[in-house]
């Protein structure tokens, strides 16, 4: 939303905590939900789903493996080291050169 200037960065915050403070049950921890949106912030995505599977990725110590060449670029050009793209594996999971 803050991306495509629907909502400025404060406005943004106040929608989110408002839908947080809601007396709605989440089925994932609140601080992944606060972390999806500020690596959305942070990486410029006009929606904040794809950066639940890079938040997640963080909150377990993993890495994520993404199709989504975009995504991708926009995440490793910001240096988080969690996320590779499936492309840049072979058929058996090894890298390609």
């Amino acid at each position: 939303m803050v991306v495509r200037a629907d909502l400025d960065a404060e406005h943004a915050v106040t929608a989110r905590d408002l839908l947080l403070a809601m007396p709605v049950r989440l089925s994932a921890p609140r601080t992944l939900f606060v972390r999806a949106w500020e690596l959305a912030a942070e990486l410029d995505r006009p929606q904040v789903y794809d950066c639940f599977y890079l938040a997640t990725a963080e909150l377990l110590g993993t890495e994520l493996s993404t199709a989504d060449e975009r995504f991708y670029n926009a995440a490793a050009g910001r240096s988080h080291q969690r996320i590779r793209l499936l492309r840049m594996f072979s058929d058996d999971g090894s890298a390609r050169d």
